[in-house]
């Protein structure tokens, strides 16, 4: 099968952008945007599937599983 990417977050020299492509509603939105802005934070995939973090966004709703927490701590860790 092919995976189609709903959106992607883009840095080149100086700039940043998050390009959406595809959503359905307002929640799908908001998933994609938080996985993009993980991206952007330097959160990469994870396997857990539900997670927002996911390769392929299987997840309507917008809730954080361990795995994304862990990997946002990973790149912003408290002081």
């Amino acid at each position: 099968g092919v995976a189609f990417e709903e959106g992607v977050y883009v840095r080149q020299g100086g700039d940043e952008q998050i390009d959406i492509f595809q959503f359905d509603g307002q929640t799908a939105l908001r998933v994609i945007l938080a996985h993009e802005l993980g991206h952007a934070l330097g959160v990469a995939h994870n396997a857990n599937p539900v997670s927002v973090m996911s390769p392929l966004i299987h997840t309507g709703r917008l809730a954080l599983t361990d795995e994304d927490v862990q990997g946002l701590r990973a790149v912003c860790p408290s002081h």
